[in-house]
């Protein structure tokens, strides 16, 4: 991980204009902005589509970045409403799918590892039904590990709403895991 003034660095250098500045940048935050999209979408290639849309808009548009958060905060903003612009389209046209990759998992028993294989499905089967908006806040929470401020910021809300969102994610998620056991 690169320190706060490499970052800086190379923020100024993108902002300049410096396309290897702007690889730098795209290379340092690939993987995580591919994980917010894929966790949003539950889809690899539109994930795919949306980290490389996100990045478009990053470059053009990081003249006007003001650096009143991290390069990652930013640019984790910019997914996740690339993502839910992405749902409420998918959801307009009443075609909601998911990836069912499966997820590597190392356990000693091969009836353990059905088991958690069925488990991971039914919880990302159950993120899949969280409203965007929601399924944005719980993502960013517990997939990306973001504090609540920090994910207010990325997606312009309220402390207060972002903790009513969690709240009310968890409780769907629950509801559906019972239902489904």
């Amino acid at each position: 991980m690169k320190t706060t003034s490499e970052q800086k660095r190379i923020l100024t250098k993108a902002k300049n204009g410096d396309r290897d500045a702007m690889a730098e940048l795209i290379e340092n935050n690939r993987d995580n902005v591919f994980a917010l999209a894929y966790r949003m979408t539950g889809n690899r290639d539109d994930a795919l589509d949306i980290t490389q849309e996100t990045f478009v808009k990053a470059i053009e548009n990081i003249r006007n970045f003001k650096g009143k958060s991290t390069i990652a905060t930013w640019l984790y903003s910019i997914a996740a409403n690339l993502s839910r612009d992405y749902l409420r389209k998918r959801i307009r046209r009443d075609s909601v799918s998911l990836d069912e990759a499966r997820l590597s998992d190392k356990s000693d028993s091969p009836i353990d590892t059905i088991d958690e294989d069925e488990r991971k499905k039914l919880v990302r089967r159950a993120i899949a039904e969280l409203p965007p908006a929601t399924r944005a806040a719980f993502v960013l929470r517990y997939d990306r590990n973001l504090p609540i401020a920090e994910i207010a910021g990325v997606l312009r809300k309220s402390e207060g709403t972002i903790k009513a969102q969690l709240f009310e994610a968890v409780k769907r998620i629950r509801t559906i895991l019972k239902i489904e056991e």
